[in-house]
C-alpha cells in the first residue's frame, strides 16, 4: 500500500510496512519451492533420452514460448543438468536436450530406470 503525496509538480510516494504472518509465508515459500523441484525432477526424468525445447515443455504442461523455456530451462542448462546434443548450432531445428552424467548420479537415487518415459 502506498499513500501519494502531491508537492507542486513532484509525486511522492509514502511506503507503509504491511505485517509480514510468517507461517503464511514459510507455507507459500516451501510450496513454491516443492513446485520447482518437482519441475526440475520431471525434466530430467523426461530427458534421459534426447528430447526437443518443444517436447520438454509440452511435458511441463507450457507452450514453446521463449519465456516459458527462460523460467524452467535454463537454471536447469546453467545448473549443467541438461545439456545441448548440438552445443555448435543453438538455432538448428534439430536441437535436442539431455541429461548430463551429474544429472545421471541426482536421478539414480530418486527414480529407478523404468520411471523414465
Amino acid at each position: 500500500m502506498a499513500d501519494t503525496l502531491l508537492s507542486g509538480s513532484v509525486v511522492l510516494i509514502c511506503q507503509r510496512t504491511l505485517p509480514v504472518h510468517t507461517e503464511a509465508y514459510d507455507l507459500v515459500n516451501d510450496q513454491v519451492i516443492d513446485q520447482v523441484r518437482s519441475e526440475r525432477e520431471t525434466v530430467l526424468v523426461y530427458c534421459q533420452i534426447p528430447r526437443s525445447r518443444k517436447d520438454i515443455l509440452e511435458q511441463l504442461g507450457l507452450v514453446n514460448h521463449t519465456l516459458n523455456f527462460r523460467k524452467p530451462l535454463l537454471p536447469i542448462i546453467v545448473d549443467g543438468l541438461i545439456v545441448k546434443t548440438l552445443p555448435d548450432k543453438p538455432s538448428s531445428s534439430k536441437q535436442r536436450y539431455v541429461i548430463t552424467e551429474k544429472s545421471k548420479s541426482l536421478l539414480s537415487g530418486l527414480i529407478s530406470p523404468d520411471t523414465a518415459q
